[in-house]
């Protein structure tokens, strides 16, 4: 057989390919028309935001992140996000506050069968920038009219709507859980950076009352000075000692005047030295100077950290107990559901289109198949009558 034959078989058969699509694209188009209507409402949830900087608190509960190779190009937040928007947490809350047992027309005790349908409808992804999409489906009965499906279309935007405010509850109430762990956790750090504190200050108390050092610093300065205040006049009280000593002419008064002037000046010094001069209370030895400024350096830095421990904590202690009282809103909505005006399913073009292609290929092929077989048993019986006529007494 060549094309001409092909072509031909078609022709003889073309009001049987007719009426076979004709037929099933008017049955399709009819189902279209009465099957249930899927109605799909979504939202757009822009990326949570992320805490700035590293607390105190992160580093000592854990929560610092620091820098993640697996965690590049993803937003954590996020993911968490969408974790919840499909946890069964999320969709046991949607059946209460819409209640779905009676809309699903589910007995209370098989409430994990709507809590199921809402988790298989609802969807929700996150993009590489952390934008957060959730949608939802719903079908309407066969034979739905339009008031019907404008209901069904504004349950689908209202039930989103309404994960996204609980999506906001839960996660409020997670960030006031962690904030009043990290603030009891706080309370006691706090506390036993207080004693620490106390007892940091008891021993400078203590070594300033024992040492005599109220300000070891400014008080080895004014020591310092003293001590080349005073060699300065020893100096020249030396040299006009030897002056007056060596002139024939100069008075013994003079000379004795000048030896009384130069030991008082040289036990000064000595005086200032081992701590005895001034006022008494601030005098240091020379000799300890350098292990009392070691210890000074020891307890002043151990003071110091302490304090600002206890400081930094105090911060902390304060932007937590905010945190927890704190009832804000948690979630950016960049887009709220809508309505939908049509539905996403069925797409009557394309179920017609498609039905069409498959009705015309499996026409044809039925078509081919059925004049096949009619030539077969047209030859077998052609076949038949020859033979008998050939050979009359075969058959008894």
């Amino acid at each position: 057989m060549n094309l001409r034959d092909y072509l031909a078989v078609l022709l003889r058969y073309r009001s049987l390919l007719l009426t076979i699509i004709l037929t099933g694209l008017v049955l399709v188009i009819v189902y279209s028309f009465i099957m249930p209507k899927t109605f799909t409402a979504g939202a757009v949830l822009l990326p949570p935001e992320k805490s700035e900087g590293m607390s105190l608190n992160n580093l000592i509960l854990g929560g610092g992140s620091g820098f993640d190779l697996k965690s590049l190009g993803q937003n954590s937040s996020a993911e968490v996000f969408v974790k919840i928007l499909t946890s069964r947490s999320l969709a046991d809350s949607l059946v209460t506050r819409l209640n779905l047992l009676q809309r699903y027309d589910v007995d209370s005790a098989q409430r994990s069968l709507a809590i199921e349908q809402v988790m298989g409808r609802i969807e929700a992804e996150s993009d590489k920038q952390g934008v957060i999409s959730v949608t939802y489906n719903e079908k309407t009965s066969f034979l739905s009219d339009k008031a019907e499906q404008q209901e069904v279309a504004t349950f689908t935007a209202t039930l989103i709507n309404n994960a996204i405010e609980i999506l906001d509850k839960l996660n409020q109430q997670k960030s006031v859980t962690r904030a009043r762990r990290s603030r009891i956790f706080l309370e006691k750090m706090k506390e036993e950076k207080r004693k620490e504190m106390d007892s940091a200050q008891r021993a400078m108390q203590a070594f300033q009352e024992q040492n005599k050092a109220i300000a070891l610093d400014k008080q080895l300065d004014a020591a310092l000075s003293s001590v080349i205040e005073t060699q300065a006049m020893i100096q020249k009280a030396k040299l006009e000692l030897i002056r007056a000593e060596s002139d024939l002419n100069s008075d013994q008064r003079t000379v004795q005047s000048l030896r009384s002037q130069l030991a008082l000046l040289q036990r000064q010094q000595q005086n200032v030295e081992t701590g005895n001069s001034g006022v008494d209370a601030l005098g240091i030895p020379f000799k300890n100077v350098p292990e009392l400024a070691r210890q000074y350096a020891t307890l002043k830095l151990n003071l110091e950290v302490t304090t600002q421990v206890y400081m930094l904590l105090e911060a902390q202690y304060n932007q937590e107990k905010i945190q927890e009282a704190r009832e804000l809103p948690t979630v950016s909505v960049l887009d709220w559901a809508t309505t939908p005006l049509y539905p996403s399913a069925p797409r009557k073009t394309i179920i017609v289109a498609v039905t069409g292609i498959l009705l015309t290929a499996f026409s044809v092929l039925g078509v081919y198949l059925y004049d096949g077989l009619q030539r077969g048993i047209y030859s077998n019986k052609q076949q038949a009558m020859n033979h008998k006529q050939i050979d009359p007494g075969s058959n008894k």
